[in-house]
């Protein structure tokens, strides 16, 4: 079994990419539990997870907070179009930003760079706020929004908008 540093994707064996799938559902999984589910040893996944951490294929491990509990149950992404030139200082402006949980520079296939925000609020109200400031913001061309109503890996309904059938 090789406990050499991971320099590349084909470095990665079947039982670390096994590894790295159960850890990426459950960050927090017992080594003996991992280990039971793939019939090895404990000090096996031990020293395969000690590898993978110092060759920098794991970060970090990390926890998934139920966005309910931090008022941010709305997921909504904001897709920001810059004006020519102007990319660095949108990228500043959502880089400061406080509700951007993760942000994204994006390359359209005909040359256009845009910025994929993804953000978490409580209320719709907050989002328009977001949007009216961006639009206003002279780096900015245009501002799209999306709002998530479903998370597709959890299964949670992030939003529920009351559906009205005339009678």
């Amino acid at each position: 079994m090789p406990y050499k540093k991971i320099k590349g994707p084909t470095d990665l064996d079947e039982i670390n990419r096994r590894i790295l799938a159960i850890l990426k559902n459950d960050a927090l999984k017992p080594y003996k539990d991992i280990a039971n589910s793939l019939g090895v040893s404990e000090s096996t996944i031990r020293k395969r997870i000690k590898i993978l951490v110092e060759s920098g294929v794991i970060r970090k491990f990390t926890i998934d907070i139920n966005p309910v509990f931090t008022r941010q149950n709305i997921t909504a992404f904001i897709t920001l179009i810059p004006k020519d030139g102007k990319l660095n200082e949108v990228i500043k402006i959502v880089q400061n930003s406080v509700y951007c949980s993760e942000a994204f520079c994006l390359s359209g296939l005909n040359g256009n760079n845009r910025i994929l925000m993804i953000i978490g609020v409580e209320r719709i109200s907050e989002i328009d706020e977001l949007v009216e400031y961006f639009q206003s913001n002279p780096f900015i061309e245009n501002v799209q929004v999306g709002i998530s109503l479903k998370n597709i890996s959890t299964g949670d309904c992030l939003i529920k908008i009351p559906l009205h059938h005339p009678l």
